[in-house]
């Protein structure tokens, strides 16, 4: 992933997630949003990528929260 594509991808799964608000979202969905063009291996690598080297701005912890169901952190 580029930088420039990279970001895009971080921004629509912060709003994903914030549009989501408690009830999370998926990890297929979220897949299918931002890669819908890429295979599922690809896309979770995506995904994965996103949601692990996400830098965190807080510092009570992770900025998303969940494994099978996604959500931003309250905190």
């Amino acid at each position: 992933m580029t930088g420039a594509v990279s970001r895009r991808h971080r921004l629509a799964l912060l709003a994903l997630l914030a549009v989501a608000r408690d009830r999370g979202l998926n990890r297929d969905k979220v897949q299918a949003y931002l890669w819908p063009e890429s295979d599922t291996e690809r896309a979770r690598h995506g995904l994965n990528q996103l949601v692990y080297v996400q830098p965190t701005p807080l510092d009570s912890g992770d900025l998303f929260l969940g494994k099978k169901t996604l959500r931003l952190n309250p905190q």
